[in-house]
């Protein structure tokens, strides 16, 4: 690999995490940062604003602010964290670095659990069971 292209690292770093996703699928549900930010989302929407436009606005703006900020602040850290560590144990590292960055981008894509969940929906409508696949 051409160590000076940031875009072959990128692509690289890419096909890596899309290829754990298809092969490792999803961690346990206790485990999944994006069940943790949907939990807390909905913690907050608890609290949310009702009947007021302008309220329920700024409210869902700053809520999106919160979310991005719980996830890329703690990513970015820990990246910032493992690449150090990596350049102090292992010189440039190049191939620890793409593997790390893969692991942090994985948890972006669902495209497993999505494809199984589409089959499932395409089985209910097969069926014709309506009410069964909206609720899937």
């Amino acid at each position: 690999m051409n160590h000076d292209s940031p875009y072959a690292t990128r692509a690289a770093t890419l096909l890596l995490a899309v290829a754990l996703d298809w092969l490792a699928g999803e961690p346990p549900t206790r485990f999944h940062p994006v069940v943790w930010l949907g939990r807390g989302i909905q913690l907050a929407e608890q609290h949310a604003p009702r009947n007021a436009p302008v309220r329920e606005l700024l409210y869902g703006t700053g809520m999106i602010v919160i979310a991005v900020g719980a996830v890329s602040i703690p990513a970015a850290v820990l990246e910032h964290l493992l690449m150090r560590w990596i350049s102090i144990m292992k010189g440039n590292g190049q191939v620890q670095r793409i593997v790390i960055a893969a692991l942090l981008l994985k948890p972006a894509f669902a495209w497993r659990t999505l494809h199984q969940a589409g089959g499932r929906v395409q089985q209910a409508l097969a069926s014709d069971n309506l009410p069964l696949a909206a609720s899937t």
